[in-house]
């Protein structure tokens, strides 16, 4: 069967379920809470979910078809269908990456992470572990994955060719694998390491907001043991025996040929930490995290450090109208009483569940894991299983962020090369030298083991806090 053919079957099998769905008959029982918009925007919603899952069109145009078929049919108000377009949450998502891209472009982030490599000791351990620290302080300071991946991941393998390991070894699976410990998994500590993060956030219902020294505080279990686990593992299946320091010189050799810090690397780090700082200290200040990232973005573009052409190709427009067609759903859903249903339908079931922490946790976890085989988009995944489980949430005292942030760190996942764009980007960034997809595989299920492990250890702080 041609790709051709895929799309058409997986297009009109979309269309017939949407209209399957719009079309059944009210239950009795939920007819005090659901109408027949309800039903149209939960069909519109699995016919997006199909397009999306068969590659139909790509995600940012299927949740947009979505949006426009909820108005057209009068089931949601224009209003509504594309709230989260006039909200803070895409403004936020749009000075960010505006940040991430001037980090990029000025060669700011190159040069920090290589200061940082030039600390360490230059054999496996000291090189890995700087990966995997640098990582931890760089994250923070730029939103962008993709930027990450597509400048850090060369700079891991430069390191593993001038340190004589050879391409595809274990070695360099190990310098693979740090990296993207430091640079990709400890993003997830931290507010302001990535865009899905934000997207997130976006989800909290009213008074239950979360800013980004929240995040930090209540992930912070997490990054300790989980990111601990995973260098100590990285240490154990990948150091070579004979771990001998060698010569730094690829590394000063980078830093001579980049010179002194540039005009615009310093404008870029002043906005960042200027940024980070006030984010930090949102709730104390009373300054909204969007404005602070739009006014970022605005002081990078005036001060000439990306210009017109790179606002237009560099900052990834599809995610941002993903994001912003695809965040509403839990506005739609309790617009139209879906959330009301959920709690009819799954809150007497799923009350063992959602009560018990340590039932909650893994077995979100687990679920997530599942689905990522199905759904690709990171954000997606966690987006899905947040709103569906929002209003039982509400019921059980169980703050939504648990579960948005349990779902964000188990979409990480790479047990099929599909699964993962920032893994993608890195493995063609470094042309497959550090490793092979088969040959990186077996850190995945590393991964899904510490990050569970990670999340479980986070349970005493969130009820000593009351978060559940």
């Amino acid at each position: 069967m041609t790709i051709k053919a895929k799309k058409l079957i997986g297009g009109i099998l979309g269309v017939v379920l949407a209209v399957a769905i719009s079309l059944c008959p009210i239950p009795e029982f939920l007819s005090e809470v659901l109408t027949r918009n309800s039903f149209i925007a939960l069909g519109c919603l699995v016919g997006a979910v199909v397009w999306m899952l068969l590659d139909v069109l790509p995600d940012y145009l299927a949740t947009t078809a979505m949006c426009v078929a909820w108005v057209v049919t009068g089931a949601v108000p224009l209003s509504t269908a594309f709230i989260t377009f006039s909200g803070s949450t895409w403004w936020l998502l749009f000075g960010a990456l505006c940040i991430g891209v001037a980090a990029s472009q000025s060669g700011l982030l190159k040069r920090m992470a290589l200061q940082m490599m030039n600390i360490f000791p230059a054999n496996f351990r000291g090189q890995s572990i700087a990966m995997v620290i640098s990582g931890i302080v760089i994250s923070p300071l730029i939103p962008s994955t993709a930027a990450k991946s597509a400048i850090v991941a060369p700079l891991a393998r430069n390191i593993s060719e001038s340190m004589g390991y050879e391409p595809c070894s274990k070695p360099a699976n190990g310098m693979f694998m740090s990296f993207y410990t430091g640079y990709v998994s400890a993003g997830m500590g931290f507010l302001s390491a990535s865009f899905i993060s934000y997207s997130l956030v976006g989800l909290m219902p009213e008074g239950q907001e979360i800013g980004w020294f929240d995040w930090f505080l209540y992930s912070l279990p997490w990054l300790v043991v989980a990111i601990l686990l995973m260098t100590i593992a990285i240490q154990i299946m990948y150091r070579p025996k004979n771990d001998q320091p060698v010569s730094k010189e690829s590394i000063v050799t980078q830093l001579k040929e980049m010179g002194p810090m540039t005009g615009k690397e310093k404008i870029t780090l002043a906005v960042m930490l200027v940024c980070l700082i006030l984010w930090m200290l949102e709730k104390t200040l009373g300054i909204s995290s969007a404005m602070v990232a739009v006014a970022g973005g605005l002081v990078l573009i005036g001060a000439g450090v990306f210009g017109r052409q790179e606002f237009r190709s560099k900052i990834a427009w599809d995610s941002m109208i993903f994001i912003g067609t695809f965040l509403c759903i839990s506005d739609v859903f309790a617009a139209l009483g879906i959330n009301d249903a959920v709690k009819i339908l799954l809150g007497d079931s799923l009350a063992p569940l959602i009560q018990n922490p340590w039932i909650l946790i893994p077995s979100l976890c687990l679920l997530t894991f599942v689905i990522r085989f199905v759904v690709v988009s990171w954000t997606a995944s966690a987006v899905l299983i947040t709103t569906i489980l929002l209003p039982l949430c509400s019921v059980y005292g169980v703050h939504p962020w648990i579960v948005a942030f349990t779902c964000y760190c188990s979409t990480n996942t790479w047990n099929v090369i599909y699964q993962n764009t920032p893994y993608i980007a890195a493995l063609v960034a470094t042309d497959n030298k550090l490793g092979t997809h088969n040959q990186l595989l077996p850190f995945s299920v590393v991964y899904m083991i510490t990050s569970t492990i990670g999340c479980m250890a986070c349970i005493p702080l969130w009820m000593l806090l009351g978060l559940c």
